[in-house]
């Protein structure tokens, strides 16, 4: 036995620690109806716990292999290293259309630091989007397999903007803490804006509103703001 065998076993014995799971892999799995996420078998080593004086040896749960999708993945989004917001769905494109949405679904896994509860759903025949049943907590790590690669993005703060159709105003949260209140609108009848979460796809200072891009003309009460 090495030396630092004898000081992690001296360790564990000493604290009643038995090998557990590393932050890693206790993160929560959510994948299609095959469950589970692919298989690991490297060891890892994670800082001591609170009063103990040495690291932890921590293993990965391995698990059965996930089917394969009847076509390739063309794009995982977010990408890889991306912060984005609490709301984000994740995006996956095949190369093709998708026949067996459940095979496509069991394809893929996610894996959450802190756990959070999703599910998965359709854009069309080749994307598949999985999302938090709410929103995610700020600041939580999420890992993809899709397509045989692996993906990693973050969520950064809690940015959330709440509009009250009674009084016109959008209140700006960050993690739970109101920034601003600002005057809106969620247009007029008989074209309003539904209900429901959205998530900004994109931003800037001034931004044309033009009815007769979706179909509707000036002419026909439409707007070009």
């Amino acid at each position: 036995m090495s030396r630092r065998t004898r000081s992690i076993a001296t360790l564990v014995a000493t604290a009643g620690l038995v090998v557990g799971l590393s932050p890693v892999a206790s993160a929560q799995s959510v994948s299609g109806s095959a469950g589970a996420i692919g298989m690991e078998t490297t060891p890892i080593w994670t800082p001591a716990l609170p009063g103990l004086t040495a690291p932890v040896l921590t293993l990965p749960v391995a698990s059965p292999r996930k089917p394969t999708a009847e076509t390739g993945v063309a794009a995982v989004y977010p990408t890889r290293d991306e912060t984005v917001g609490v709301a984000q769905p994740i995006m996956v494109t095949f190369d093709q259309p998708i026949t067996d949405r459940a095979r496509a679904e069991a394809s893929v896994s996610v894996r959450t630091a802190p756990a959070v509860a999703g599910r998965f759903y359709w854009v069309g025949d080749s994307e598949l989007r999985w999302r938090p049943h709410e929103f995610w907590p700020a600041n939580t790590s999420v890992t993809v397999w899709a397509g045989g690669g692996e993906h990693t993005f973050r969520t950064g703060d809690a940015v959330v903007s709440t509009y009250d159709d009674a009084t016109h105003l959008v209140t700006v949260t960050r993690n739970g803490k109101t920034e601003r209140t600002m005057r809106a609108s969620a247009g007029r009848a008989p074209y309003f804006t539904y209900n429901g979460v959205y998530y900004n796809g994109w931003r800037a200072r001034e931004v044309r509103m033009d009815s007769s891009t979706w179909g509707l003309s000036r002419g026909a009460g439409g707007y070009d703001t």
